[in-house]
């Protein structure tokens, strides 16, 4: 029985669109909710190559009704600003968001193997226990750092978009090699030459 839902990380092409799709797919043991659009997306930056990576559209509702959380199993997370605003060049904005990495695994006994933020979105490795929930640990991460967000910045409104995007690792995929790749995102943006610089990740594996 299919057991994740499988979702995209960000591509060279982008994030995929956020419209809502209605048909179900299935494949690879997975399902997939929304239309699969015709372009493989393959990750190549450090000859990683995660051959079953499409872009996907759906809507928050139906990423609600079909996920799963699977104990043990390591994902590949996403999620992104709203309109891809710049929000986390702040320092302390940024500083708060990666405090509450540590109580997000205190609250939901869950790890954070990998991680980076970057101005406009988040990449990490997560992984869960029996007593986690996949969706929560995601859903509380957000809430909180877009309520501590606001009230630096003194602003109103959204912070994060509404989905992110999730891939369970298959047993035959590098985990230090993804690991490698997420937090290489800010050398690939050009925000730094070295990742010594960047203060906004960390990984179990570097």
């Amino acid at each position: 029985m299919p057991r994740q839902i499988y979702c995209p990380v960000s591509t060279k092409f982008g994030v995929a669109p956020r419209a809502a799709r209605d048909n179900l797919q299935r494949f690879g043991g997975c399902v997939f909710v929304g239309r699969r659009l015709p372009r493989q997306v393959m990750l190549t930056t450090l000859k990683i190559e995660l051959s079953y990576f499409k872009d996907v559209a759906m809507s928050w509702n139906d990423l609600r009704k079909g996920r799963f959380s699977c104990e043990n199993t390591i994902y590949f997370i996403t999620f992104v600003v709203e309109q891809r605003q710049t929000f986390f060049t702040d320092f302390r904005s940024a500083q708060q968001f990666c405090q509450l990495i540590a109580e997000n695994e205190l609250d939901h006994q869950c790890k954070w193997l990998t991680w980076v933020l970057m101005p406009d979105h988040f990449h990490g490795l997560l992984q869960i226990s029996n007593k986690s929930n996949l969706s929560e640990i995601i859903r509380t991460l957000k809430s909180k750092s877009a309520i501590k967000l606001n009230r630096i910045l003194k602003r109103k409104g959204c912070v994060w978009q509404r989905a992110f995007f999730d891939r369970a690792l298959r047993k035959e995929d590098d985990v230090k090699n993804i690991a490698r790749y997420i937090v290489a995102n800010p050398l690939r943006a050009k925000l730094i030459d070295n990742i010594r610089r960047y203060p906004y990740w960390d990984s179990v594996f570097l």
